[in-house]
């Protein structure tokens, strides 16, 4: 999912200043000379909380594309949340948006960071059907 998303990106154009994030640098390189990422790479990984507290200060949002959300995408939103960056992601677990929700909810709001799920895939059925009943 990650490396469609810096394919779209890269074809969209629709901002010269981003980078790719994660935890496999000679993966994370060879997306950034495919794609020619012009912020290069950032190194983060969900076992080490300190370098995604690091990558979402050096951003004002992280688009989170790594699943299962429910297993790796909670130490990503306190991450954003403590380091004052917002936070976008492509899941379509509602059980962990919930829970978000409940334990993040507040502190995102005292923040002023915004915690926002379902951008992709799963969730266009559903926004679709809304947008026709409205």
């Amino acid at each position: 999912t990650g490396t469609e998303v810096v394919k779209q990106l890269s074809k969209l154009s629709v901002t010269s200043r981003w980078a790719v994030g994660g935890r496999r640098k000679a993966a994370l390189e060879e997306l950034v000379q495919a794609w020619g990422v012009p912020g290069g790479v950032v190194i983060a990984d969900v076992n080490d909380f300190e370098s995604l507290k690091k990558m979402a200060r050096s951003t004002r949002l992280v688009l989170n594309a790594t699943g299962p959300y429910r297993f790796l995408g909670e130490p990503v939103v306190k991450a954003c949340i403590e380091a004052g960056a917002d936070y976008a992601d492509l899941c379509g677990e509602p059980e962990f948006m919930e829970r978000m929700l409940l334990r993040h909810g507040e502190a995102a709001k005292t923040a002023g960071v915004l915690v926002v799920h379902a951008c992709a895939f799963d969730s266009v059925p559903a926004d679709m059907g809304i947008l026709q009943c409205a």
